[in-house]
């Protein structure tokens, strides 16, 4: 994800609501940003909506960036940390 963004999104999440964003507000939030996007692309008319979301690719959210694949299911790329020892000690490679 976009540190920037997600950090953003964070501090103005928890001064709006008094806590952390948990993985579901984060992702809530980036599905209503898209269909926000879906929809003004579709000057009025809402009939065309499904077509729009299919053009979404590359979308920066604050959990990363996606697109929409066949049946509209996101694809995105997940990002594992290694923890070790309490401590997080960077991004798991296909060895680890």
């Amino acid at each position: 994800p976009d540190d920037n963004r997600m950090i953003e999104f964070s501090e103005i999440y928890k001064e709006r609501y008094g806590e952390t964003p948990s993985a579901y507000s984060s992702l809530a939030y980036d599905s209503a940003m898209v269909l926000y996007e879906a929809i003004s692309n579709c000057s009025g008319d809402l009939s065309v909506l499904r077509n729009e979301l299919d053009k979404i690719e590359n979308y920066q959210g604050v959990t990363g960036m996606f697109s929409m694949g066949e049946n509209r299911d996101v694809e995105k790329d997940v990002k594992l940390n290694k923890i070790q020892n309490g401590n997080r000690s960077g991004a798991l490679k296909g060895s680890d």
